[in-house]
């Protein structure tokens, strides 16, 4: 399953909450799917929300990248 660990997939499972287990690569295409599974796409509100989470998600995606490439830089200052 994707390489999660049973504990992982068993924890989402079992949450109250809607948990989507997922990773960085991925992350952009799963949640669009999970939101188009959730959400009504055929209502204004539907699709304003689904922008909604679109944005907020490459945002994310953005700010992960640019860690990335901060963590990089400073490991080759140090070598």
């Amino acid at each position: 399953m994707d390489g999660y660990s049973r504990l992982a997939i068993e924890k989402a499972e079992s949450s109250k909450l809607n948990l989507l287990l997922t990773n960085v690569s991925n992350m952009r295409q799963d949640i669009l799917n999970y939101v188009a599974k959730k959400l009504d796409n055929n209502s204004e509100e539907g699709n304003h929300r689904i922008e909604e989470i679109i944005y907020m998600t490459d945002e994310a995606i953005r700010a992960i990248n640019e860690d990335h490439k901060r963590r990089i830089a400073d490991l080759e200052e140090k070598s």
